[in-house]
């Protein structure tokens, strides 16, 4: 094969096969495809799901405050700052994600189905 040729399917390693309808990818179809998507999910959700079950900051900073130390913190602020940037983690994993399927998918474009064998069965009868 040269350079100017593009590789086949058989010719790579497909992850991520396109969808058959609409646009995008599928479920992956290969471990690796598989790690890579878990892997993605996992460390992208991570400061999501610490903020909804561990995260005390807020409860922290309340009870610094009651008892008359000087701290420089917000208890009104600092759950939503701390959720913008967990929310913003999570889509660069998402787009992390993306890059791959992108780099080890099939092309994505919008798909209709199959091209062979259409069923027309569903047509409207033809009035008199």
């Amino acid at each position: 094969m040269t350079k100017s040729e593009k590789p086949t399917k058989s010719d790579r390693n497909i992850w991520f096969p396109a969808k058959k309808y609409g646009y995008g990818w599928g479920r992956p179809v290969v471990w690796q495809g598989w790690v890579a998507f878990i892997g993605c999910l996992f460390v992208g959700l991570a400061p999501l799901l610490y903020l909804a079950t561990f995260y005390k900051g807020d409860v922290y900073c309340r009870e610094v405050i009651t008892k008359g130390i000087n701290a420089a913190c917000n208890p009104e602020v600092a759950t939503p700052v701390y959720m913008l940037g967990a929310l913003l983690w999570f889509a660069a994993w998402i787009l992390i994600l993306v890059q791959v399927c992108t780099s080890k998918g099939e092309k994505a474009s919008w798909r209709w189905g199959n091209k062979k064998g259409k069923n027309h069965s569903a047509a409207k009868p033809k009035s008199n």
